[in-house]
């Protein structure tokens, strides 16, 4: 057996796993540039196309197959010049799952049970392991939830979106937003709590409380907050 020893003032604590939720065209693929350096992110590339980071220096990851998910993290946990892995997008990748499964048979239910499997053991042991920190973007669709209907992370199946959602299994759960700024232009900002707009599903796990209910669109100022170093 073997045992990982750390002391409880560690600089920066574990790695942050943050869901990052909006609407289409709102920025979530233009939100990986703002991780702290571009070069030290790996960018799965699910969704076709990077064309908001071309301007930028960062690793690509152009995934074949749903598995090549699986393969690409035990590939990083040797590598710590890698800091981020940025996934864009988790809803894109388990509709991926959902298509190879029904080429597999014609019983639906088992389809979306191997789909629930492979996604839930993807987030809670092959993610929870990572050294990285990891950023999933995704869709947006309406829900239910105790507070009535909201907009929450997209996946397919009710069971990954409302029975056990997947935000459930991420530090932080965020909505990107494009906010007019009064002037003809406009700024991405990201909720981080329902207190800001209940409408839309967010969460932020912060014990000290240093993350406001709305933040300017920057990962590297964000996890500076969540995981500062030691003075």
């Amino acid at each position: 057996m073997t045992i990982r020893w750390k002391k409880t003032n560690d600089p920066g604590g574990k790695p942050l796993r943050l869901l990052v939720h909006g609407a289409s065209g709102a920025g979530k693929t233009w939100l990986a540039r703002t991780v702290p350096d571009p070069s030290k992110c790996v960018f799965v590339a699910i969704e076709d196309g990077a064309l908001s980071l071309a301007d930028i220096e960062m690793n690509v990851a152009v995934l074949e197959q749903s598995d090549d998910l699986f393969r690409l993290f035990e590939l990083l946990e040797g590598r710590p010049e890698i800091e981020w892995i940025y996934i864009d997008s988790l809803t894109e990748w388990a509709e991926w799952i959902l298509h190879e499964e029904m080429q597999k048979t014609t019983d639906g239910r088992k389809a979306y049970g191997e789909l629930n499997n492979k996604v839930k053991y993807f987030l809670s042991g092959v993610m929870a392991r990572a050294p990285q920190h990891v950023v999933a973007t995704a869709k947006q669709s309406t829900t239910h939830s105790d507070t009535g209907r909201v907009l929450s992370p997209s996946m397919p199946g009710a069971t990954l979106s409302e029975k056990t959602p997947v935000a459930h299994m991420f530090d932080c759960c965020w909505c990107l937003h494009v906010v007019p700024d009064g002037e003809g232009g406009a700024t991405r900002q990201l909720q981080t709590d329902l207190s800001a707009n209940p409408r839309y599903a967010s969460k932020t796990r912060d014990p000290w409380g240093r993350i406001r209910p709305m933040e300017p669109a920057n990962l590297a100022q964000l996890a500076a907050k969540l995981r500062p170093e030691n003075k």
